[in-house]
């Protein structure tokens, strides 16, 4: 059970976050080398606290911050008539390096793939893989609570995007596809835009989910929609514009869509309740 919100590293020195980048040209491309020390991002650690007596160790937690070292590297630049980038990482888990607490997440390596070319003229494709390989793969397995979610040691994720320009480059037709072969899922969002004015730009699209696997969180665990719809349509400069709609469930899946329009902001949410 989650009990609270997540807890925050206190506003010390030592809890303080410092990251560096160098980089330099090599022929056509930019290389570049990376270093971070602070803390994940998100709340992936599980804090246990006091339960009533009789309670299992563990059974109650609170969700915070863990500590985090990020080394990588990557280049960037023109090859085989596009753009190419190539990216790795090392997720060193400073709290969890050996792999064998199940309220911390383990270390990981994480790597990137990406092409982007134009076809025709005003018209580009882009393909990208991303990857995960979670370290002491074995070492989590057998500290694993018992009916506790298990994350797989490797995630792949593929995406794809076409973009075509139009009508002096006002008009514009995307399509963006994901797919992850670990996750088991899908995701298909294709939209167009069109460029009234300056100030005004219209914008339509929609989003298709499907999956068959449960998508784990280590706090949250959300089941993938088996099919998901959402329609909308922006405007620019509009100051604020909130429209919830609850349980417009999928199946047997509740959720709600929020449509938000704001001040150069544009976007468009689906989620499951959990």
């Amino acid at each position: 059970n989650v009990s609270g919100p997540a807890v925050e590293p206190t506003r010390q020195i030592e809890n303080g976050e410092v990251a560096v980048r160098l980089s330099r040209y090599v022929g056509n491309f930019t290389a570049a080398l990376y270093g971070y020390r602070g803390f994940f991002k998100t709340p992936l650690g599980a804090m246990p606290v006091r339960t009533p007596p009789g309670s299992p160790p563990g059974s109650t937690v609170l969700p915070y911050y863990p500590e985090l070292a990020v080394y990588g590297a990557s280049v960037r630049g023109s090859a085989i008539g596009g753009i190419l980038w190539l990216e790795g990482g090392y997720y060193d888990s400073r709290e969890d390096r050996d792999g064998d607490s199940p309220f911390v997440p383990n270390s990981s390596l994480r790597y990137l793939a990406g092409y982007e070319r134009q076809l025709l003229p005003d018209f580009n494709k882009g393909l990208q893989y991303y990857g995960e390989k979670m370290t002491d793969f074995e070492n989590y397995e057998l500290t694993l609570p018992p009916g506790s979610p298990e994350f797989d040691e490797l995630r792949n994720v593929f995406t794809a995007r076409l973009t075509q320009r139009v009508y002096y480059q006002n008009v514009s037709l995307s399509f963006f596809t994901f797919y992850s072969p670990s996750d088991e899922d899908w995701h298909i969002r294709p939209s167009v835009s069109f460029k009234y004015t300056d100030e005004i730009t219209l914008a339509a699209g929609g989003n298709f989910f499907g999956g068959s696997k449960v998508v784990i969180c280590r706090i949250v665990i959300l089941e993938t929609f088996n099919y998901g719809l959402e329609l909308s349509i922006f405007l620019r400069q509009v100051t604020k514009l909130v429209l919830v709609a609850d349980d417009i469930g999928i199946g047997q899946q509740p959720g709600y869509l929020l449509m938000s329009i704001q001040q150069g902001v544009e976007f468009i949410k689906y989620r499951l309740f959990h």
